[in-house]
């Protein structure tokens, strides 16, 4: 991968990462909302964990060490679509909402 393109998708990461945190704080009504709409589950195959998995002190050996007990922002990964669709686990991820198609 070029340097400008890992460039690139750390300021997607980062810019998801924000959005997150600004809609849980700013917009909780439409995190709630989002989330009541939120279909499927974790496939637990830990491609959103590689998104964290350089500040994350739990993501170790290519998994989650604390799945069962995961952090808040870890929980309502995706939020929504647009958040589903930054982080570049569109394919890869369980959820959907009912515009997405789901992968099963």
């Amino acid at each position: 991968m070029a340097e400008s393109d890992k460039r690139i998708n750390f300021f997607i990461v980062l810019y998801s990462g924000l959005r997150r945190r600004f809609l849980v704080y700013f917009r909780p009504r439409y995190v709630i909302l989002s989330l009541l709409k939120r279909q499927g589950k974790c496939k637990m195959c830990s491609c959103c964990c590689l998104l964290n998995k350089h500040w994350c002190s739990d993501f170790k050996e290519n998994k989650c060490q604390i799945y069962q007990r995961q952090p808040f922002f870890c929980k309502i990964f995706p939020i929504d679509e647009k958040d589903k669709k930054m982080s570049g686990v569109n394919k890869e991820c369980g959820y959907y909402w009912d515009s997405d198609n789901p992968a099963d």
